[in-house]
């Protein structure tokens, strides 16, 4: 996309408005601190190191993708957990569990897994070995790193190792609450970090975001829960294993009548909590399935035209990016070890060893791999690589018998006419029938009948079981192993069933994209709740069954502690600076955000209460701004917000600091009203304005004296943010 002008209005000069002071020197980050730990370390080497010399110098992006001599100094975050768990068979597994299984069971569950221990992202990389002089830096293919330097200390070395497994912040937020200064702003730079690792630090509900805006980190977080439950398989009582999730969905689901939405918001809320046992930054992510982009998808027909499951256009469709698979360089080294593979199936393999697949057969397709055996061996591999991909998924496969997948050829002005849905009589979901739906103004129609009068919910049949049927699928390859041309069945391999987990509701849970799906569901729940709140299910104290909640315990998310949100950027501030004035760093206008229909707001996090009365006033796209800038006809203008100070301390000394952030934990009074607050200003008008004519985003926040010249007027606060809420 090309880049527009950023829509700027005109103000009159005028005096700028006094801003925090800047320290000359800021505190060093920690990334700074890696380079100079590095550079001391190499003293005066002139190690060439392939031509790159010191790569730690290098452009930050070229330092973090960096390899020397095939080695990737920096650890992809693809990658990083994919090291070998010394347990590796179910003999061994059993032997060191606290909790012994029947060996058959054990053997069973593990066919659909294989346990790692992941050591970390620092531990894996190449930089963190070659400083330890770990293998291939243990002299045996290289001397350890710095090469012509001197040996790091085992302290310095930790600190490097903890600085990749926090992400590789390239600017430590509590380091740099004014990182640079222009046009006499503080500008302020966006968290670097999950954004529910801020959300958890500062006591704010915990955000499900739109999983295709997941951040690497956030991404890598998820995949790594989701893993440690997947490795607990082995021991089927253990409630915190996937199987566990998947079996309690098939035994107690509620379909077909008004416990739908709130059993199964009990449900994600659950499953969640036991995600955050492993990882407390970590919340599920929602499917937009009504975005377009997921329609745009078009894979290549996969299989000989003389087999009945040929489909001559294609699959049409496509799932988000974090739950397809790939492969990467550890999988392949296992699967040389494997045997299975000629030199020139592994160059293939190598060949598109990182790319994104949306089924597992287009990987196969993409890689000339025909052989069962070799597909058998590669399904934990992919499993391992991204745990959020699963084997029993066939998104958009569809196929009839009669030697095509269909009646109609992928047309991208008709998508809805593609193949696949329409063999259920449904089509892709579109933001147009979500509209609809968001009309249905009372709850029967809208989520169920109760018990007396038990009925469908518009969301239960339609989106929520197309989507089911179309990411289910059919398994082409089950059709190549058991059909032939006259439709008699030869063989069947157990690895390969019919249909997909998602196809059938008994099986559904144990495929983890269910969770983003039904998260959507849970999401326009949550809309319909805003707009139509006194309409409730029948029985609010009824159970909800295999939970342990009752139905009034579904009735807010935000008591259930999180929210939706497309995305968001967080700029930190600290209450430590007293700010007269507040500048955002630039945000892109990615067409995510611009195509977002729903609100946009503003807040200001945990905002202490000031002594003096005053108001501020936001522009969005005029880091000019000033006490003087016109509000009225000023399209970059977004809103204002006043302060009722408190005034001159009555009380002894702390009368009127804000409290401590936590109570005691019997402490049954209530808030206490000097308690810092969230400040929320819809902004959405403003940001439509910007979106059309830009393709940047810049908050100016510029306060105003309401009370008298010469106060010392100041905004303490954690952080102000932007969020695209749902």
């Amino acid at each position: 996309m090309s880049k527009k002008k950023i829509a700027v209005a005109p103000s009159k000069p005028a005096t700028k408005a006094k801003v925090p002071s800047i320290p000359r020197e800021a505190p060093e980050t920690r990334y700074a601190r890696v380079k100079r730990l590095l550079n001391t370390a190499a003293g005066d080497s002139t190690a060439d190191y392939q031509g790159m010399g010191r790569f730690w110098n290098l452009p930050y992006q070229e330092f973090l993708h960096i390899e020397i001599y095939g080695v990737r100094m920096i650890a992809e975050v693809t990658e990083w957990h994919t090291d070998e768990m010394s347990l590796d068979t179910p003999e061994e597994r059993l032997a060191n569990s606290c909790c012994p299984v029947p060996l058959k069971t054990a053997q069973a569950s593990a066919t659909r897994i294989l346990p790692v221990v992941r050591p970390g992202r620092g531990a894996g990389s190449g930089l963190i070995k070659g400083l330890k002089g770990e293998f291939p830096f243990n002299q045996e293919y290289f001397k350890p790193l710095p090469w012509g330097g001197q040996r790091m200390s085992e302290e310095d070395i930790e600190f490097i190792s903890n600085w990749i497994d926090d992400g590789c912040p390239e600017v430590d937020y509590v380091e740099q609450p004014a990182v640079r200064q222009a046009a006499g702003q503080a500008i302020f730079k966006a968290y670097n970090r999950a954004t529910n690792i801020f959300k958890r630090e500062y006591s704010q509900l915990k955000v499900r975001k739109s999983i295709e805006n997941l951040t690497d980190e956030e991404e890598e977080k998820l995949r790594n829960a989701v893993w440690e439950m997947v490795r607990l398989n082995v021991f089927p009582k253990d409630k915190r294993n996937m199987l566990y999730w998947g079996r309690l969905h098939g035994d107690e689901c509620q379909h077909g009548w008004e416990q739908f939405l709130t059993w199964h918001r009990m449900f994600l809320y659950s499953f969640e909590q036991a995600l955050q046992d492993i990882d407390p930054d970590v919340t599920l992510p929602y499917w937009d399935w009504t975005h377009p982009k997921y329609l745009k998808g078009q894979i290549p027909a996969l299989l000989d035209k003389n087999n009945p499951a040929y489909n001559p256009a294609g699959i049409a469709g496509i799932i988000p990016r974090a739950l397809r698979c790939w492969i990467n360089q550890s999988a392949i080294q296992k699967l040389i070890l494997t045997g299975l593979f000629s030199k020139d199936e592994i160059k293939k393999l190598e060949s598109i060893k990182g790319q994104r697949f949306n089924a597992a057969l287009e990987l196969f397709n993409a890689a000339e791999i025909v052989n069962q055996n070799q597909r058998n061996a590669m399904y934990p591999e992919l499993a391992r690589v991204n745990p959020l991909w699963y084997q029993f998924r066939y998104p958009g496969m569809f196929y009839n018998g009669n030697n095509n997948g269909g009646t109609e050829v992928y047309d991208p002005k008709n998508p809805l006419g593609a193949l696949g849905l329409q063999m259920f009589n449904h089509h892709f979901p579109t933001r147009d029938d979500i509209k609809r739906i968001m009309k249905v103004d009372n709850w029967r129609n809208f989520g169920g009948g109760p018990e007396y009068n038990q009925s469908f919910g518009i969301l239960d049949y339609d989106p929520h079981n197309t989507i089911h049927l179309w990411t289910g699928g059919y398994n082409p390859l089950s059709y190549i192993l058991a059909c032939n041309p006259n439709n008699q069945v030869l063989s069947a391999d157990p690895n390969e069933p019919p249909r997909g987990d998602m196809f059938n509701n008994l099986t559904a849970a144990f495929d983890f994209i269910f969770w983003p799906h039904h998260c959507n569901i849970d999401r326009l729940y949550s809309i319909w709740q805003t707009k139509y709140p006194n309409q409730l299910p029948d029985d609010q104290d009824a159970a909800l069954p295999g939970l342990g909640f009752s139905v009034r315990d579904a009735r807010s998310i935000g008591k259930l502690g999180y929210e939706y949100a497309t995305d968001m950027h967080i700029f930190p501030t600290g209450r430590g600076l007293s700010l007269k004035s507040f500048q955002s760093d630039v945000i892109a206008i990615t067409d995510e955000l611009r195509n977002h229909d729903g609100k946009v707001e503003l807040r200001l996090h945990n905002v202490d209460q000031p002594q003096y009365s005053f108001g501020l006033r936001v522009f969005l796209n005029q880091p000019d701004a000033n006490v003087n800038t016109p509000t009225t006809g000023n399209p970059n203008y977004a809103g204002s917000a006043s302060f009722f100070g408190h005034g001159d301390c009555i009380g002894g000394p702390g009368h009127c600091d804000p409290p401590f952030e936590e109570k005691r934990s019997n402490d049954l009074r209530g808030r206490n009203h000097n308690a810092p607050g969230n400040i929320p200003l819809d902004i959405t008008e403003a940001f439509n304005r910007i979106k059309e004519n830009s393709d940047q985003l810049e908050i100016s926040v510029v306060l105003v004296d309401n009370e008298s010249a010469g106060a010392d007027l100041g905004l303490r606060m954690d952080a102000l943010s932007i969020n695209f809420l749902d």
